[in-house]
């Protein structure tokens, strides 16, 4: 049976009895209606007809957003992104509650969702400030100047070396390595970045790190071990002067085709240890960074030949058509590779503009580096091996006029 109630301004509403006892609102002008509990205070009055309205929700009403909040913050733990709305729709369960009290359940749900969201961004926070701070940190240790980017070898963790080889030339190496391969039996690469492998007998050697290094003097080579048909292994005396003054003698035996490598100011520069007489450990230059793997290996090209074709291509390879002892190189990717007496040069092409070749007797390449400077150089190489958009591309180094490297 229906309840009528009259509101302050007048108008007359009525309710369903089992809503009875409870507070509704009215619809014309927003105020509060009390309904009496029929069993005690008796029928309702009579009178016109009243318009019906809906009784206040159940007690048994969930809130959406408490449930939404908890369901969030659980998945935050797994997916810290998600601990963000988990705390935008815990307010706002906890503030729908709140206002709809007591007849809207849920803020336990609220409360466990806005924890768990708040510990998810609290986490999020301190990732992201460990970020920034490992990034910046990085930069500095990087920035032209600073004691990491521009320190000795003894203090920074970057290895620089003056090594002058058997003709008196003196080369400048940064973060050098030295091929150690062996040539015996079976082909081993090996390599040694941290310093000079001395060999205590011939299985046992001991690397003596070269922020311990001050200077080193080697000896020409004076005995061959192995196969002396194949690839002997020279078999060289050196005296090592570490710091505090101490010294050592030692045998190092290496005769591979890199020897010591390192980059230089145009590139990089092999030299094979039988042919380095003297090797010091100084500062590196100001501002010096050692070159990336990507920063060297990349290099997209545009070719110009001699017909004024121009061809934009990228990972060349160059042929150079000579031959060491009994092997055949060919295809030196990152840049042109030169003799210079006993020492390699390549000219990276990422340490240049511009090359200008002229085609004489013997190739000359008029070379612009990146720093601005211009040199000439003469070239044996028999042609390039590049990448188009449309396949393969393969020229004459005879047959172009220039070469522009690409920065992108």
């Amino acid at each position: 049976m229906p309840i009528i109630i009259e509101c302050k301004c007048g108008k007359r509403y009525q309710i369903d009895e089992a809503a009875a006892p409870c507070v509704v609102t009215c619809p014309s002008c927003q105020g509060q209606m009390t309904v009496a509990d029929p069993a005690k205070h008796g029928p309702s009055p009579r009178g016109p007809a009243a318009e019906k309205i809906p009784g206040p929700a159940s007690q048994t009403d969930y809130c959406q957003s408490a449930r939404t909040s908890l369901i969030l913050g659980l998945g935050g733990l797994l997916m810290l992104p998600l601990s963000i709305p988990a705390v935008i729709f815990g307010h706002r369960a906890i503030s729908r509650i709140r206002r709809a009290s007591p007849t809207l359940r849920g803020e336990g749900a609220a409360i466990g969702g806005l924890v768990l969201g708040y510990v998810g961004v609290v986490v999020m926070a301190m990732l992201l400030v460990g970020g920034i701070v490992a990034i910046v940190a990085r930069v500095h240790d990087n920035w032209p100047g600073s004691s990491s980017a521009t320190g000795s070898s003894t203090g920074s963790g970057v290895v620089y070396l003056s090594v002058t080889d058997a003709n008196g030339t003196t080369w400048e190496l940064g973060n050098p390595t030295i091929d150690y391969t062996r040539y015996d039996e079976v082909y081993t690469m090996d390599y040694e970045s941290d310093g000079l492998r001395c060999e205590s007998s011939d299985t046992e050697f001991t690397t003596v790190r070269w922020e311990r290094i001050q200077s080193v003097d080697i000896a020409p080579a004076s005995e061959l071990r192995g196969d002396s048909d194949r690839w002997p292994q020279q078999v060289l005396y050196a005296t090592v002067h570490l710091e505090g003054g101490e010294t050592m003698r030692t045998a190092l035996r290496q005769d591979s085709y890199r020897g010591l490598a390192g980059e230089s100011p145009r590139g990089e520069t092999s030299i094979r240890l039988s042919d380095v007489r003297h090797i010091a450990v100084v500062d590196a230059p100001v501002g010096y960074i050692p070159r990336s793997r990507k920063e060297r290996n990349a290099a997209i090209l545009d070719i110009t030949d001699r017909r004024g074709n121009v061809t934009r291509v990228k990972h060349a390879r160059v042929d150079y058509g000579w031959q060491d002892g009994r092997n055949w190189y060919t295809n030196i990717p990152r840049g042109i590779e030169l003799r210079e007496g006993v020492a390699r040069l390549t000219l990276l092409w990422c340490a240049m503009e511009k090359l200008t070749l002229t085609a004489t007797p013997k190739l000359r390449a008029d070379v612009t580096f990146a720093d601005g400077t211009t040199e000439t150089y003469h070239i044996s190489t028999t042609r390039l091996e590049a990448q188009t958009d449309l396949g393969n591309y393969v020229i004459s180094l005879a047959d172009v006029a220039t070469i522009a490297i690409v920065t992108e």
